[in-house]
């Protein structure tokens, strides 16, 4: 049994005796044995080290904590402990006292590095939607995102679009990288904002005058756009537009006078317009007056235009059969 135990030696020879005595000290060999406070840790973590073994302060430890910074790091604990590199970590214990050695007793952590930072970029924009990429992190097990500004969107691998926007309208996305392990998840917040609407230009090709003749023609009518995608709708409207689609005016529907006609150019949420206009002329009538008829040779009748034209715009065309004329 363990402690201090006495031998007692006697020696017998004829009629005398000898007697002796010696103690022997048995010792319990130590144990090593010690808990951890984790089994796993983020290398930004520390874990404890207890010494749970039947030493005394005395003993001798010799503590091998597999490259981790220990404090205090000597003696029996407990001890703090770290680690700046990911891995598994075994920590080793042989205690020694009253030159009894214990039997090795080890235990192994597994230290987690963090995920790397996440960095969100805006891609290219439209006037209706916004999409966030963002890097594929090294052991992440997948995405998570929320949207504080209120909008929904699509998820797909490392990349998130949001559709049904206005011009110029903002998305904020918060992006979380999963991870179970110690570390956790790491995530980063990141705003984009869809296009403007582009500058239009509408140029439309110019009409000639109309004079409401029997055979007068409806006209189509035309216009190039620049700007934008090119991928919008004109519509037409004004005085004698009779197909807003077509583009196409009827002088007859419009009658005489100048009619301003309105282009309008959508594309998406985006618009632009412009005007031309176009003149619609009545048909004049020839008809004119004689003041005397008949008249004898030699003497003058006065002939007096009362058509519909204005004369003061109009040009005249006279035929007085080889007479003579004033002015």
């Amino acid at each position: 049994d363990v402690g201090a135990h006495e031998i007692i030696m006697t020696y017998t020879e004829g009629l005398c005796n000898y007697r002796d005595t010696i103690v022997i000290n048995i010792f319990q060999t130590p144990t090593a044995d010690f808990d951890i406070s984790n089994t796993e840790i983020c290398s930004s973590d520390s874990i404890t080290v207890t010494y749970t073994g039947n030493a005394s302060n005395a003993a001798t430890y010799t503590w091998n904590f597999d490259g981790g910074t220990a404090t205090p790091g000597t003696g029996q604990g407990p001890h703090d402990i770290t680690w700046l590199t990911g891995g598994d970590k075994t920590i080793t214990l042989t205690v020694e006292e009253d030159n009894c050695t214990s039997t090795e007793f080890s235990q192994t952590i597994t230290v987690d590095d963090p995920l790397s930072a996440l960095s969100v970029i805006c891609a290219p924009s439209t006037t209706t939607s916004v999409e966030f990429n963002w890097n594929d992190v090294p052991g992440a097990e997948g995405y998570e995102v929320t949207v504080p500004s209120g909008q929904t969107g699509m998820l797909s691998g490392t990349s998130f679009t949001v559709d049904n926007l206005q011009p110029l309208e903002t998305v904020t996305i918060e992006v979380t990288a999963l991870n179970s392990g110690a570390c956790g998840n790491v995530s980063t917040e990141m705003t984009c904002t869809a296009s403007a609407c582009p500058a239009f230009g509408i140029d439309i090709d110019a009409v000639a005058d109309i004079c409401l003749e029997p055979n007068a023609a409806t006209v189509t009518l035309n216009a190039t756009i620049t700007g934008g995608d090119g991928n919008g709708t004109v519509t037409w409207d004004g005085p004698g537009v009779t197909d807003g689609v077509a583009g196409i005016f009827d002088p007859f529907d419009a009658g005489a006078g100048v009619h301003t006609i309105t282009a309008l150019y959508e594309e998406g949420p985006c618009s632009g317009s412009n005007t031309i206009t176009i003149t619609v002329f009545n048909t004049p009538t020839a008809d004119f007056s004689v003041s005397t008829t008949p008249v004898c040779i030699g003497e003058e009748t006065t002939l007096t235009y009362t058509g519909s034209a204005d004369p003061a715009n109009s040009g005249f065309t006279w035929n007085f059969g080889g007479g003579d004329a004033i002015p």
